[in-house]
């Protein structure tokens, strides 16, 4: 478990949560490709938004 983005890069399975509820699943390159949770915080993180 991490609140790390940056170590989730090399993760096999990534689960998200929002307010206690799995909301996607799947490894970093899938998850961040895809509209969701995920993609947003990668952009934030990254300056995108």
């Amino acid at each position: 478990m991490t609140h790390q983005l940056e170590d989730t890069e090399d993760f096999d399975q990534i689960w998200v949560m929002d307010n206690g509820k799995i909301v996607q699943q799947g490894d970093y390159a899938s998850l961040s490709a895809q509209p969701g949770l995920f993609a947003t915080l990668i952009a934030h993180r990254s300056g995108e938004l």
